[in-house]
């Protein structure tokens, strides 16, 4: 038997939702030793789930971001690099993009990092409550 975990994310840009599998677990029989999720599957899981919805939230708001409010162009890229985030499933790699802001804002050729100015702490509020 094969069973799969998928998460479906669907965005406002999206027609379909993007599926993507997170876990793949076959078991053979049945007996104590197939039954359900083994210790390291279940200690995995919901880091994979973390990783997955992370990655869609942040490609959505560069979606949205990529956009010049004032004129509608899309914002020319800069180059990329890498935000830390940490929850309590451990340490969390972005990929982040720098954007030159619109020659319509009059500001000339400063870039901004929309993930960034989203996340200024990096270290999620939700670490605070355990």
């Amino acid at each position: 038997m094969q069973i799969s975990v998928q998460i479906a994310v669907q965005t406002e840009f999206d027609e379909q939702p993007n599926i993507t599998e997170i876990a793949r677990f076959e078991r053979d029989g049945f007996d104590a030793g197939s039954l359900g999720l083994h210790l390291e599957e279940a200690k995995a899981l919901p880091g994979r789930l973390q990783r997955s919805m992370i990655e869609a939230q942040a490609a959505e708001a560069i979606a949205r971001m990529s956009v010049c409010l004032e004129c509608g162009s899309r914002l020319t890229d800069k180059g990329h690099h890498r935000l830390a985030d940490r929850s309590v499933f451990g340490r969390l790699s972005i990929e982040s993009p720098r954007l030159y802001q619109c020659r319509c804002s009059g500001s000339g050729r400063k870039s901004v990092c929309p993930l960034a100015a989203c996340l200024r702490e990096r270290t999620s509020r939700r670490l605070s409550r355990w």
